[in-house]
């Protein structure tokens, strides 16, 4: 069984209230890359993370548009067809209104497992959403039927493209 989040090792290199609840959006930096992710239990917990300390934190992200990439159009645009990215999603989707723990991104499933929740068809996968040498940086991503349609069948090595909502916690809350 797929966990239900990805825990990693990053380094916390900013955290900024956001309301109306008191939660946080943090900055951290892992060996592939850096990215924003939504902290609801931060300030609960405001000393789990130290600016500028290595902490764990859970990863999960919940997909808000999830489908197959093109190979042919990443090809025409000289980028390999399992490429890892996770971008901010106001660069990806000018625009469109979006908060700073949404994030355009594209990578391969690592791992995937459908489950159904009170008769609704939800996929939990695993998907690499940075790379840097040998470090990736995977997520727990959730796609619901409901969205993405229930012709969406995910698989292994599958790369997939879309949008998601990323937030972390300290593992165990």
């Amino acid at each position: 069984m797929l966990a239900s989040q990805t825990v990693v090792d990053v380094t916390i290199q900013a955290l900024e209230s956001v309301a109306p609840a008191p939660q946080a959006i943090a900055l951290a930096k892992h060996p592939g890359g850096s990215f924003t992710f939504f902290s609801p239990l931060h300030p609960v917990n405001p000393s789990d993370w130290v600016l500028g300390q290595p902490a764990r934190v859970a990863l999960a992200a919940i997909a808000l548009k999830i489908e197959p990439a093109d190979p042919e159009r990443l090809a025409a645009n000289g980028l390999a067809a399992d490429l890892a990215a996770l971008i901010p999603a106001r660069l990806a989707y000018p625009g469109v209104e979006s908060r700073p723990d949404w994030h355009a991104f594209h990578g391969p499933v690592t791992k995937v497992e459908k489950l159904e929740v009170e008769g609704r068809v939800l996929w939990r996968m695993r998907i690499a959403l940075l790379r840097a040498a040998d470090v990736v940086l995977e997520a727990t991503v959730y796609a619901s039927a409901d969205y993405v349609g229930y012709d969406f069948l995910p698989e292994t090595g599958e790369v997939l493209t879309g949008l998601l909502w990323l937030s972390g916690y300290r593992p165990g809350d």
